[in-house]
């Protein structure tokens, strides 16, 4: 299904901007004139004047102001703040556009932009990447033992420095991504226990071999997918093939944390 989106700035319920006015002002920035920036725009003259004045007379700062003299007689240029309305116009088009490609991706989160950003926007090298709320924080020395509670009911250990706690402003309640390289989990039948904080109970979809190492995909019991890296020189494979149940072990240490500081930035942690 393809959709297009709109996005239309209102205020005292008057119009502020939309795609067209926008497309004035880039074209006002580009040219250094009204006329200009409307013939570029498509507008007509007094359409462009019009909308300038109401930018001008809605915002609690000049969006456009004149420009006196030069060798062109004069004209008009984009205030510090037109521009970045512009970039904030142009950001939120692609938080718009994010939205409408997670609707047609059923593993995509909707109901935390957080998460969503985070699992589209938020490029690392690491494989595993799950969200999840903080339940608890305990303190020991200088770290912080960090229990995150994942959309299946599993509970997730990440140790951070206590800075780094601070930084993030963790708490109970506080949304954060968890992001693991697969070469820092290990893997064990269903029933084992090696007395870890991380124990993930987790089914086997699929095992690909390599040279050195085997590429294990899991699906965690709350639908997440999930991958290990195992060195295939250091551990028995014979029991791993799909449709076995097993647990994936990580270490606290290996699980970096990721929240969003504000609406529009995003601060990890991690060792």
């Amino acid at each position: 299904m393809e959709l297009d989106s709109a996005l239309i700035l209102q205020r005292a319920g008057k119009l502020f901007a939309d795609p067209r006015r926008i497309a004035l002002l880039e074209q006002i920035g580009e040219t250094g004139s009204i006329s200009k920036g409307a013939a570029a725009a498509g507008m007509s003259y007094k359409s462009a004047w019009d909308a300038v004045n109401q930018f001008n007379s809605l915002a609690e700062k000049p969006v456009v102001e004149r420009v006196v003299g030069g060798k062109g007689g004069g004209g008009a240029r984009l205030t510090p703040f037109g521009l970045r309305l512009v970039q904030m116009y142009r950001l939120v088009g692609q938080v718009q556009n994010i939205a409408l490609t997670a609707l047609q991706d059923e593993t995509l989160p909707m109901d935390n932009l957080h998460s969503l950003i985070a699992r589209i926007s938020l490029q690392t090298s690491a494989r595993n990447q799950l969200s999840g709320q903080v339940a608890a924080i305990s303190s020991r020395d200088h770290n912080d033992l960090v229990e995150i509670r994942l959309s299946g009911g599993q509970s997730l250990f990440a140790s951070v420095t206590r800075g780094s706690s601070l930084r993030l402003q963790l708490q109970p309640g506080r949304e954060v991504v968890a992001m693991i390289k697969a070469f820092a989990v290990s893997l064990g039948p269903g029933g084992s226990d090696r007395q870890q904080h991380n124990q993930l109970d987790a089914r086997i979809e699929a095992v690909t071999p390599m040279s050195r190492e085997t590429e294990v995909k899991l699906t965690l019991c709350g639908g997440e997918p999930f991958y290990a890296l195992i060195a295939n020189d250091k551990t028995d494979l014979s029991w791993i093939s799909p449709g076995i149940s097993c647990k994936a072990f990580i270490s606290p240490r290996q699980v970096l944390l990721a929240t969003l500081a504000d609406p529009g930035s995003a601060t990890m942690a991690g060792l």
